[in-house]
């Protein structure tokens, strides 16, 4: 039956355009931070040199494609995804630009997402004060610069996150394509990296609060499926991993790093990703740093608790890896911030939340300045000409130009030949760094006339100081040049064969021959 409407019933054409306008300007916002978010990881993608971790990462990418897979596995401490990518795009020549590509990347795609998990859980404006946060980030630039694992394994997990909480939280629940993305992203983000299993242990307590909370087993199941099935995939590279955790388990290192769960630490990660890495750490303004970051977030958790899904969300995302970190200390090396990138991310999300859910504007205002402000003297000083993490570009260069036919080269300790193999075009004659205590390099060929000592010093490099001692005893030293980095410092000392040796090895040859 037709009815007739009066003039009130009837839709007016303009009274969409006010969402229509806001939405635009939403998305020009969004297009906005993404292209800064482009533009601050690409400024200078290849200015700065290779440091010691990159190169390795560079040299096992270059190898055949099997042994490349054996030498991941019997030396290199990651799954193998990322050495694939790097191998993807390698080239005959070494361009620090494209290696660090991916990286680049994959960093500017994990603030989309960190935008859409925000708006799907928050809404528009805690998402796009969320994007701009991470945007601007100087610890994510300062990882998504570098031809490592980090900005790849972020993304993964955050796309993980997303189609875990789009299919908990959302409309769409249990979509059968949100629940494919995630088993994709969890199984992709753990041939990445081991630690990415965390975030797993993370969204199924997440689920269990969920399940106990709504009293629905329906998702409980389809996580626990999704979850089965990434593990599932994952199962060829167990042997590998678990001879791995076996060996973190017996390794000096491991045992005497002592408990890395604490609340010390957490503070200082918490500074590191809200602040930029460590390149704020002075001791003048650590304490007020700290403050800054535990007012912010405890603030932003009280506020989140009004809205309890998103709290345990982020909770969830946040915590529990840290809470695994510590528990489990698989990791042979001392504790770093970097271990646990991917929960960074959240951070912002909680800070993103203080727009929504604070009654005063004046908080979230003062928080994202000050944040927004520490990022960018953060990016200041990370830009800076001066700054290198490790100069091996220079040193490779040095070397070159100043070297001699009747060189040689010593790496101190000996896995120095990642960068410097890259750095290094001339085929200069290899000492071998001995591991023993007692050093002795006087049987060296006569046609040795100088040795390059290279030494590294830095958290994951310690030589063996019997090498630089038996040269400074036996050898002239003709020169020594130090180069200093945010990560580590290089020596680069020139040594010459006494002509004493020489003699020595004349006589000892005479004899011989006499015999």
């Amino acid at each position: 039956m037709l009815q007739k409407m009066s003039n009130a019933d009837i839709p007016s054409p303009h009274s969409a355009q006010p969402l229509l306008s806001s939405r635009r300007l939403e998305l020009l916002s969004l297009a906005l931070i993404l292209s800064l978010s482009l533009g601050l990881r690409l400024w200078g993608l290849g200015d700065k040199s290779l440091w010691l971790d990159e190169a390795a990462s560079v040299t096992i990418s270059r190898l055949p494609l099997r042994k490349m897979f054996q030498g991941i596995a019997a030396h290199d401490a990651h799954p193998p995804l990322h050495f694939v990518v790097l191998k993807l795009i390698s080239s005959a020549r070494l361009s620090e630009w494209l290696v660090r590509l991916p990286s680049a990347a994959a960093s500017v795609a994990a603030v989309w997402i960190v935008y859409l998990i925000s708006r799907t859980i928050l809404g528009a404006k805690a998402a796009l004060v969320s994007a701009l946060l991470m945007a601007a980030s100087g610890y994510h630039v300062y990882f998504a610069q570098e031809a490592r694992l980090h900005s790849l394994v972020t993304f993964l997990i955050l796309l993980s996150w997303y189609s875990y909480i789009v299919n908990c939280l959302s409309q769409k629940k249990n979509s059968w394509f949100y629940w494919l993305l995630y088993v994709v992203a969890t199984t992709a983000s753990l041939y990445t990296y081991y630690y990415a299993a965390f975030s797993i242990v993370g969204q199924g307590i997440a689920t269990v609060i969920f399940a106990v909370k709504d009293r629905n087993g329906k998702y409980w199941k389809a996580w626990a499926i999704s979850a089965a099935v990434s593990v599932l995939l994952f199962l060829p590279w167990m042997p590998v991993l678990w001879q791995k955790m076996r060996w973190a388990a017996t390794s000096p290192s491991a045992l005497s790093q002592g408990w890395v769960f604490g609340g010390w630490t957490l503070l200082e990660t918490l500074q590191e990703f809200m602040t930029g890495h460590q390149l704020l750490a002075r001791e003048q303004h650590l304490v007020a740093l700290y403050f800054i970051c535990v007012v912010i977030f405890v603030s932003a958790l009280l506020l989140l608790s009004k809205k309890q899904n998103q709290l345990i969300i982020c909770a969830c995302a946040l915590l529990v890896p840290y809470i695994c970190v510590g528990l489990l200390q698989l990791t042979p090396h001392i504790f770093e911030s970097k271990h646990l990138i991917y929960t960074s991310p959240f951070l912002f999300i909680l800070v993103g939340s203080l727009w929504s859910t604070s009654r005063s504007k004046l908080l979230p205002v003062v928080t994202s300045i000050v944040l927004l402000c520490t990022n960018t003297v953060a990016l200041w000083e990370y830009y800076a000409p001066s700054f290198e993490k490790e100069n091996w570009r220079g040193i490779g260069t040095f070397i070159e130009t100043h070297s001699k036919p009747g060189d040689a080269l010593c790496r101190n300790p000996g896995f120095l030949h990642f960068p410097l193999n890259l750095y290094l075009e001339s085929a200069m004659p290899r000492v071998p760094a001995s591991l023993a205590d007692k050093v002795d390099y006087s049987t060296l060929e006569r046609s040795i006339k100088r040795v390059w000592l290279v030494q590294s010093f830095s958290r994951i490099s310690m030589p063996n100081p019997a090498i630089g001692k038996w040269f400074e005893k036996n050898w002239k030293r003709d020169s020594i040049i130090k180069s200093s980095g945010f990560l580590g410092t290089i020596y680069v000392g020139l040594y010459e064969r006494p002509p004493r040796l020489d003699q020595g090895n004349n006589e000892i040859e005479r004899n011989n021959n006499d015999k």
